[in-house]
C-alpha cells in the first residue's frame, strides 16, 4: 500500500514541515484504519490520513479549478436527470401512476444532486463552504426544470393552454428548485461534517433531506394529477 500514490511521503524538511503527495481523488481507506494498527496505536510514519489528504487538496484548490468544477456541476447535473421526464411521461395505467407519485420523484432527486455528490465523495475541497454546494444544486434543479419544461410545452402537449404554460414555468419550476435546494441541505449536512472533523463526508447525514426532498416532488406530483383529471389545465 505504500506504493499509493496518497502514501507516499518525503522525507520531512529541514524545517520539520513534510510534504505530502496525494491523488487528486480521495482514498477509499487509511493504513491507519487498518484494526491492527489501530490495536497496537502503530500508525507508521508513511501512512497519510485522509485529513491530511483533505487539508492539502483544500489548500492548493485554485479558485479558477473550484470554479470550473462547479459550473460543470450546475451544466451537467439538470440534463442528467432529464431522462426521467422521458420515461414517466403521460402516464396511462395505475402502474404508470404510481411510477410518477412514488418512482420518479426519487429519481430525479437524486440525479438532480448526483453530481454534487460525487464532488463531495471524492474532491470535497472544490467546495469552498455550504452556500457553493446549495447554489450548485440550485442551478442544477433550475436547468432540469428549463429543459423539462420545453418539452413538456414544446413536444408532450399538443397546444398547452397559456394557463399550464404559466403553471409549468412558476409552479413547476418553483417546485424542482425548491426540492432541489433541500437536498442540498443534506449534501452540505454531510459536508460540514467531513470538513469539520476532517473524515470522509457522511452522505447518510443527509437521508432524512434528500427523503423530504422526494416527499415533496411526489406531491406535487399527485397534485398534477388530481388537477390534470379534474381539467383545471384547460383553463
Amino acid at each position: 500500500m505504500f506504493s499509493e500514490p496518497f502514501f507516499n511521503l518525503e522525507p520531512p524538511a529541514e524545517d520539520g514541515v513534510r510534504d505530502v503527495y496525494l491523488s487528486s481523488s480521495a482514498p477509499d481507506s487509511f493504513l491507519g484504519d487498518e484494526p491492527a494498527l489501530v490495536a497496537s496505536d502503530a500508525v507508521p510514519k508513511q501512512a497519510a490520513t485522509y485529513g491530511e489528504w483533505y487539508i492539502l487538496h483544500k489548500e492548493h484548490a485554485t479558485p479558477w479549478l473550484r470554479a470550473g468544477w462547479i459550473f460543470l456541476v450546475c451544466c451537467l447535473g439538470g440534463p442528467l436527470a432529464i431522462f426521467s421526464a422521458l420515461v414517466f411521461r403521460n402516464p396511462t395505467s395505475t402502474g404508470g401512476l404510481l411510477s410518477v407519485v412514488l418512482i420518479a420523484p426519487i429519481i430525479e432527486e437524486i440525479l438532480k444532486i448526483a453530481l454534487p455528490l460525487i464532488v463531495i465523495e471524492t474532491r470535497p475541497y472544490y467546495f469552498k463552504n455550504a452556500f457553493e454546494i446549495v447554489g450548485a444544486c440550485m442551478l442544477s434543479g433550475a436547468f432540469f426544470s428549463a429543459i423539462e419544461n420545453l418539452l413538456y410545452i414544446y413536444f408532450y402537449i399538443p397546444d398547452p393552454s397559456e394557463f399550464i404554460i404559466a403553471w409549468r414555468w412558476q409552479v413547476c419550476s418553483a417546485m424542482h428548485i425548491g426540492a432541489t435546494t433541500i437536498a442540498s441541505l443534506g449534501l452540505v449536512r454531510a459536508w460540514m461534517y467531513g470538513d469539520e472533523n476532517l473524515v470522509r463526508p457522511p452522505v447518510s447525514k443527509g437521508f432524512p433531506l434528500f427523503v423530504t426532498a422526494m416527499i415533496l416532488h411526489g406531491t406535487y406530483n399527485s397534485f398534477a394529477i388530481a388537477m390534470e383529471y379534474l381539467n383545471a389545465f384547460n383553463m
